[in-house]
Formats: structure tokens, C-alpha cells, sequence
């Protein structure tokens, strides 16, 4: 008779490995969005950095412009995933856009209003895993839950639990999407943001153009306000989808 217990232990080893192989290439796809243009990062603290957006799957860098580059000799900034929670907004100008980059976005911005067949596809396709991703997250709760009632396998793992609640962590946590359906619904339209900046609730209106776990991407928005268009990526928690504008 197969030994329960090791087998769900391998699964656990087996599933977590894998989803750290992944983890370790997969970016946001909201920050991507952003990848190569000039940014401005707001912080809660209320200091800002602007350079040439930078995205990796365990943090952003942003390249300073050659007028920005420091005293000290320091040509970018450099902040780690852990630090997000820090952010308040990365801000995108539309006026500072070249050429190129505003063909792109004007493109991005068409998709937006008007998906194609293959693009909504992918998107059902990626709602999938996001949805997998949630039911094996139950199973694996339910599997621990299980093992940790009784038996010898419970003893063991009592001894473990810190060990098997970081490869679930890492297990779950390897898909940064996030389906929601009041969100998907109201992609490519015109929604109001509440943000609470400097204790204050403050509103600001923008085309939903992406979510996903982390942050929330608006474009056409003015803000700072009396500053011009710009797209904007908010954390999700920092701001919310509060009204939908017709």
C-alpha cells in the first residue's frame, strides 16, 4: 500500500519546484506594459523617481536620464518586490512618449476598446489558470489540513509547518494574475479609482486597461491633476474600481 503521506509530500516538493521555476520568469503584466518608457514612481512617503522603466519578476530598476545621473555617480534606482507596498503610483506622461512609443500605446489603447477574436482568447485562457490556480490552492489546504489531523503523518509535519506553508506560499503564488470578474467586465471602459492620498480619499477617472493581483492599469487620466495626460499603474492596495462612468 503507497505511503500517502510521502507521496503528498513529493507532490508538494514536485509542485513547488516547479512553480519557483516559473515564478523565477514571470514579470507582472501590468509593469510590463510600462517596460522601456520614461516613468515617474510616487511613493507613500511622498518622494518620486523618474528614469527609464525596468522590469524583472523580483523587482523594478529605473535608468536615469544622462541630466539625472548623480554626484555620486548613481545612474539608476533599484527597488526590490518586498518594497511595492511603498509605491502609490507609477505614472507614465503621455507628452514625454517618442514617437514610436506613442504609436504603441495608440495601438494598446485600440485593443483596449476593440479586442480581437485570438486576444480575447488569450485572455479566457489566462482567466483559466487563474481560476486553476484558486482550486489548487483549496486542494492544497484541504491535503495539509488533512495530514496535520492525526496519524504519524501528523507528527511529522507538525514539526514542518513552516517548511510546507513556504512551498504553498511559493505554490500560489506563482500566477500574479487575477480573475475577477467585476474587473473583466469593465475592461476598455471609463471607471473612477478611489485613492486614499494623504488620508484622503481622492478620485481619479481613467480607462481600465489591465489588472492583475498586484495593480490596476488606467489610461487617459490626469494625474497629477493639471499635469497633462497620463496612464497610471495604482496598487490594488492602495486604490479601488469604485464607479463605472458611462
Amino acid at each position: 500500500m503507497p505511503d500517502t503521506f510521502a507521496i503528498t509530500i513529493l507532490f508538494l516538493i514536485i509542485s513547488t519546484a516547479v512553480a519557483a521555476f516559473i515564478k523565477g520568469r514571470t514579470k507582472d503584466k501590468c509593469l510590463k506594459g510600462f517596460l522601456g518608457n520614461l516613468v515617474t514612481i510616487e511613493m507613500k512617503d511622498g518622494n518620486t523617481v523618474q528614469g527609464i522603466f525596468i522590469v524583472e519578476s523580483t523587482g523594478l530598476e529605473l535608468d536615469y536620464p544622462e541630466s539625472d545621473i548623480k554626484k555620486g555617480g548613481e545612474c539608476s534606482y533599484i527597488m526590490y518586490k518586498n518594497e511595492y507596498p511603498n509605491i502609490t503610483a507609477i505614472i507614465r506622461p503621455v507628452d514625454k512618449l517618442t514617437e514610436k512609443e506613442n504609436k504603441k500605446r495608440e495601438k494598446d489603447f485600440k485593443k483596449t476598446y476593440h479586442p480581437t477574436w485570438f486576444g480575447k482568447i488569450i485572455r479566457k485562457i489566462r482567466n483559466l489558470f487563474a481560476t486553476i490556480r484558486d482550486s489548487i490552492n483549496e486542494i492544497i489546504n484541504l491535503l495539509i489540513g488533512r495530514i496535520a489531523a492525526g496519524g504519524a503523518g501528523g507528527r511529522i509535519i507538525s514539526g514542518q509547518q513552516k517548511y510546507i506553508t513556504q512551498m504553498h506560499q511559493e505554490f500560489t503564488g506563482t500566477l500574479n494574475t487575477s480573475y475577477e470578474p467585476l474587473l473583466e467586465k469593465n475592461i476598455g471602459h471609463r471607471v473612477i479609482v478611489v485613492i486614499k492620498k494623504n488620508d484622503k480619499p481622492e478620485n481619479i477617472s481613467g480607462i481600465l486597461k489591465e489588472y492583475t493581483a498586484q495593480f490596476l492599469t488606467l489610461m487617459d487620466v490626469e494625474y497629477p491633476k493639471n499635469n497633462g495626460k497620463s496612464d497610471v499603474i495604482i496598487p490594488r492596495n492602495y486604490g479601488i474600481v469604485r464607479h463605472l462612468i458611462d
